[in-house]
């Protein structure tokens, strides 16, 4: 199964991002790899690519963009904390139910 991690990541460090989804994919693979972790695939659905020049004011659509090509191939989307105030999390969120991909909700203690 190919699992999307969505997390905000407005005002996070590149090495905060990088522990919760860490956090996150240890914990898809506890609850559905059932002591084989090859049934588990985690996207990497942090991107370190900059935008090309010249899309300085939309940088965002930009990475969104990335974002959603790696949605599309996902088995299922998780949406971590509070998805819901990041634009970019209810964008993918809105995305993945409207394409039928199944979504899961995760809170990192």
């Amino acid at each position: 199964m190919k699992v999307f991690i969505s997390l905000p990541m407005a005002n996070k460090s590149d090495a905060k991002i990088k522990e919760e989804m860490e956090w996150v994919s240890n914990y898809i693979k506890g609850e559905y790899a059932f002591d084989n972790p090859d049934l588990v695939e985690i996207l990497d659905s942090f991107i370190e690519e900059y935008p090309p020049e010249g899309v300085n004011r939309r940088k965002g659509v930009w990475y969104l963009g990335k974002s959603l090509e790696i949605l599309a191939q996902a088995q299922l989307a998780v949406f971590v904390d509070d998805w819901r105030k990041a634009r970019g999390c209810v964008i993918e969120h809105n995305v993945a139910t409207a394409y039928g991909t199944p979504a899961l909700e995760v809170y990192i203690p």
